[in-house]
């Protein structure tokens, strides 16, 4: 028995004797047409005869009685066993399960084999993968002879090599090694690289290549090492290696990122007293991977985010995000800030420490001014806006006049004493009615810094003694006076700058126009307020301001005066069937009162305002607010007699009504009539129409759009009309006509217009039959049309059933009687067919209409005297081969010479 391993995949193409295939659970025999998978083995006992054609289109076979084997895809029997170890060696190498498709091994007991018993463990992975490397030595193996006889259809095949692309993944500073080979084979031979290519580059294998992110080498073997450069992270480009076969496959390297932790430094600034540090925390520190950033800092154990500012005890500090500081002392604070920690955006921290050292700061003076009036003393401290951080402050001298004095010396001076104190107090009592500028004083403190004290005394004029003033007029009297008769000052003389009311301030001598009246008061105090006509009140206070600035108030009064009432008299004309109103106050004026009615009298008669009053011509009222309304009755026309109103005041006036007549216009109603066909439509169209003025007649009527004078007929598409003056008309259809007639418009003696709409219904016509009758011969057949002589205005007529003997029939239906045959169809038309040679009346046929209505056909057969008919023997026209028949008629006119012979 010889065993075989295939190579690549194949077909059988021929299979004579025990040929079978190692299965799962145990062998089968293969036959001709089947698919063997790569990896098969195959057991091909003596004598047997196989062929296989392999996908690569190389074939297998068997069929020299010398039995050689195909060098490509069979050892003889006794290399069965490496052939075994080979596919084994070929599926660890490709990284397939080596347990499919071979022999089963020797471990455990199964069915007995060409091996002996065989049985097998299923083995799973359960930690890290290590890669066989596979191959064995055939050193001493004796060796099957093989020849290439072409007769034996065998054929030499090189297996090509199997290679599968490689992929390696490193962290960042990381070295990745490996070897292409470990996952490729090559059946026919030890697989070496001999080249590889980058980047579109190629090198011999066993080259260093220097590439962006670091060196590569593969070297013959397999092996390969990749070196990145410092930190560097990304995809190496493809590298396509080469091998010695001249197959194939790809390297590909990743290089995965790794955080690199950040380098962050201490940071420390000391500054001086009074100025601000800044800085940035970031600047010594560094991170290869982030652009680093301060994502918080911490200080007096509360956390703050970047960008916060944040209030110390000595002063206002803030880190931002880019790492940027500002530490703002507070004035004059010295001293160490407590240690602030920062913590970047990758989770790194660091510290920063401040420190500010002082400075002895200098006094701050600032110069000190007092102004105060004339026999006032002047006081204060020159200290109390001057300042030292360091030192508390005091005066050690002054300066006047060029003098020196020791702090506290009483000095006199022209205008008064001055005395300035250790303290910084001051006093300065100013002569008698003393004013003007006292020599600037210079002081010095005690820390030598000096500043000046400036006095000033203003004068004092004494006030002027002003009174108010007051003035009550009558209503329309003029108010005068003069504000000043009763003011006065000890150093002036007076006059009036200005003066005042409502809010606005006006120069003396300006009049002013107030609600009330004119106001103009003058220089010279004098004043005059003219009231409007009929105004009385109080003028708004005035305020009055002297040439001193002193003011002071007039106060006018103006006390009314009461005024008559002043009264119109009023008028309103309207039409026939108008309202009048208005309101008798309307041109009416109280300069002192709101007027209202009280009353109003009428045909002698006195009504209170607001009571409806019922006159001959309609009715009427006058409310209190003056408003009036009367309302005339229908189509009166006249004049109201003439009102006399009274006001709330007891003054009086007339109001006159007048009501013109007018032509009212004529009411006309629309007319309709509707009447059955082949009915006179007559009526009046006046009947429901009236004039209050005028008698009303028809002038003309138009129908179709023409016009016609009343009386005139006119002759329709449906029948006659006419429209006669007095109203009544008369519509006359034509015969069976009915329908709508077309609107007519009728126009008035007045011009009014109406119209007149008639309707003609349809009504059922009865149709109009007449009986029918045919004669006709015997042996003929009757035909016509019941329906030719019949008529219905209002239908088409058609057959819906007739009857003959009693019996009813459905029209078309054939009717088979004693003479004959009868049909009547629906459209009239009928035909009787009688029988041979017979003749008669056929029974009456009474036939009924689709309106209801019904007829008679009657029908009659006349007999015809028929010739006897002549059967001869002979042909009479010379066949003698038949025998004819002719009756005596015919045989007369065709007689000819000769003797005829036969039966009558």
């Amino acid at each position: 028995m010889k065993s075989l391993v295939t190579a690549q995949h194949g077909q059988v193409l021929l299979a004579n004797g025990n040929v079978t295939i190692e299965i799962a659970n145990g062998k089968q025999n293969i036959a001709p047409g089947e698919q063997l998978p790569k990896g098969s083995t195959l057991y091909i006992e003596d004598g047997a005869e196989v062929e296989i054609a392999f996908e690569d289109g190389t074939t297998y076979s068997n069929l020299s009685s010398a039995a050689q084997d195909s060098e490509a895809a069979m050892a003889d029997s006794d290399f069965s066993a490496l052939d075994e170890i080979q596919a084994l060696q070929d599926l660890i190498a490709s990284g397939e399960d080596p347990t499919a498709g071979l022999p089963d091994t020797a471990a455990g007991a199964g069915t007995a084999g060409n091996q002996g018993g065989t049985n097998f463990v299923s083995l799973t992975r359960s930690g890290d993968e290590t890669i066989a490397s596979s191959g064995f030595a055939t050193e001493g193996s004796a060796q099957s002879e093989f020849s290439a006889a072409s007769n034996l259809n065998e054929s030499v095949v090189d297996n090509p090599s199997e290679l599968i692309n490689d992929v390696t993944t490193i962290d960042e500073d990381g070295v990745a090694t490996g070897n292409v080979l470990g996952n490729d084979s090559d059946v026919d031979n030890v697989l070496t690289v001999t080249s590889f290519e980058v980047d579109g580059n190629t090198y011999t294998a066993g080259t260093e290549v220097t590439l962006e992110g670091g060196t590569l080498v593969i070297n013959e073997d397999g092996s390969y090492t990749f070196t990145p450069n410092e930190n560097w992270n990304g995809s190496v480009p493809v590298i396509t290696y080469t091998t010695n076969t001249g197959s194939t496959a790809t390297l590909t390297i990743v290089v995965n990122a790794v955080d690199d932790p950040s380098i962050v430094v201490n940071d420390n600034n000391t500054i001086d007293e009074g100025s601000v540090a800044t800085g940035n925390v970031l600047d010594n520190d560094s991170d290869i991977d982030s652009d680093l950033t301060v994502a918080s800092f911490e200080v007096n154990g509360t956390s703050y985010t970047a960008g916060t500012t944040v209030e110390l005890e000595g002063g206002s500090l803030v880190i931002n995000e880019d790492g940027s500081y500002t530490f703002t002392p507070n004035d004059n604070w010295n001293g160490s800030v407590p240690v602030i920690t920062y913590t970047t955006s990758t989770g790194s921290t660091a510290t920063l420490t401040l420190e500010v050292t002082p400075v002895d700061d200098p006094s701050v003076l600032a110069n000190d001014s007092n102004t105060i009036d004339e026999d006032s003393v002047a006081t204060g401290n020159v200290l109390d806006n001057d300042s030292d951080i360091d030192s508390d402050l005091t005066v050690a001298s002054f300066e006047v006049n060029g003098e020196s004095y020791t702090a506290g010396t009483t000095v006199e001076l022209e205008g008064g004493t001055l005395v300035l104190n250790e303290d910084g107090s001051y006093t300065f009592t100013p002569n008698d009615n003393w004013n003007g500028s006292v020599p600037v004083i210079t002081y010095t403190t005690s820390t030598g810094s000096s500043a000046t004290l400036t006095l000033e005394v203003t004068p004092v004029d004494d006030p002027s003694v002003l009174a108010n003033d007051s003035n009550t007029v009558a209503e329309n009297s003029v108010a005068t006076g003069n504000v000043l008769d009763n003011d006065s000052d000890i150093d002036s003389d007076l006059t009036v700058a200005s003066f005042e009311v409502n809010g606005e301030s006006y120069t003396a001598g300006t009049t002013v126009e107030l609600e009330g009246g004119s106001l103009v008061i003058n220089e010279d105090g004098s004043y005059t307020f003219t009231p409007n006509d009929n105004w009385n009140g109080s003028v708004p206070v005035i305020t009055y301001t002297t040439n001193t600035g002193s003011t002071a108030t007039l106060t006018l009064e103006v006390t009314p005066v009461d005024d008559p009432s002043v009264l119109a008299n009023d008028s309103n004309t309207i039409d026939e069937d108008s309202v009048a109103t208005g309101n008798v106050l309307d041109n009416d004026s109280d300069i002192d009162n709101d007027l209202t009615v009280a009353s109003f009298e009428v045909n002698g008669t006195s009504y209170t305002a607001g009571t409806e009053v019922t006159l001959e011509g309609g009715s009427l009222v006058i409310n209190e607010d003056g408003s009036y309304v009367f309302t005339p009755n229908d189509n009166w026309n006249g004049t109201v007699p003439v009102i006399t109103y009274t006001t709330n005041t007891g003054s009086t006036a007339t109001l006159t009504l007048e009501v013109t007549p007018l032509d009212d216009p004529s009411v006309l109603a629309n007319d309709s009539n509707t009447v059955a066909e082949n009915s006179v439509a007559t009526g009046n169209v006046l009947d429901n129409d009236s004039d209050i003025d005028n008698d009303l007649t028809v002038a003309s009527f138009e129908v179709n759009g023409e016009s016609y004078t009343a009386g005139t007929t006119v002759e329709l598409e449906g029948g006659s009309l006419v429209i006669n003056e007095d109203g009544s008309y008369t519509f006359t259809p034509n015969d069976n006509w009915n329908g709508t007639v077309p609107v007519i418009t009728y126009t008035t003696n007045t011009g009014s217009t109406a119209t007149l709409t008639l309707e003609v219904t349809p009504v059922d016509d009865p149709s109009v039959l007449a009986n029918d009758s045919n004669t006709i011969d015997e042996d003929s057949v009757a035909t016509g049309n019941v329906l030719d002589n019949d008529s219905d205005i209002d239908s088409d007529l058609t057959v819906a059933s007739f009857e003959v003997n009693g019996e009813s029939y459905t029209a078309g239906s054939t009717v088979e009687l004693e003479g004959g045959s009868l049909v009547i169809n629906e459209d009239g038309s009928y035909v009787f067919t009688p029988n041979d040679n017979w003749n008669g009346t056929v029974p009456v046929i009474t036939y009924t209409t689709s309106t209801g209505s019904n007829a008679t056909l009657t029908i009659e057969v006349t007999p015809v005297d028929e010739a006897p008919e002549f059967r001869s023997g002979t042909d009479v026209a010379g066949d003698a081969a038949n025998t004819d028949t002719y009756d005596f008629g015919e045989l007369a006119e065709a007689a000819t010479a000769g003797t005829v012979v036969g039966t009558v």
